[in-house]
């Protein structure tokens, strides 16, 4: 996979921790693993 863009957010100090424990929890994937996950659950987009 050839990763093209960029997205730096900034969350809560709560949704840090939220994040993070729900990651290490999922045999150690990376935050940006989960978000990556998140992303390709939605529906496609028909523009």
């Amino acid at each position: 996979m050839s990763m093209e863009k960029r997205l730096n957010i900034r969350v809560t100090d709560e949704e840090w921790d939220k994040l993070k424990a729900y990651a290490d929890k999922k045999k150690g994937l990376s935050m940006a693993e989960v978000i990556r996950f998140y992303i390709n659950s939605l529906p496609s987009s028909d523009r």
